[in-house]
């Protein structure tokens, strides 16, 4: 997958599995904090498919309580999800 890919590939997987609000947590969080997530998404995936099946596991583990934590506390929930991809 091309390096230049990533970042619509990312962003367009977590919209797909993660509900609405937390999706726009993550995409919406600052330019620096993508760039983390985008980064290590490189490394947790060789292929789109990889990426996606990435994210929708990482989606699966997400429960109410983290959910509100993402939209309404976080500081940062792309770091977040840079975090969750790292250790993918």
């Amino acid at each position: 997958m091309r390096a230049k890919d990533i970042p619509d590939r990312l962003w367009s997987a977590v919209r797909k599995h993660f509900p609405g609000d937390v999706a726009e947590a993550i995409i919406g969080d600052h330019e620096d904090a993508r760039a983390a997530a985008a980064r290590c998404a490189s490394y947790a995936a060789d292929t789109p498919e990889d990426l996606d099946a990435a994210v929708k596991a990482i989606a699966a583990i997400v429960n109410d309580r983290t959910a509100d934590w993402l939209v309404d506390d976080a500081e940062a929930p792309a770091a977040w999800l840079a975090s969750q991809l790292r250790s993918y």
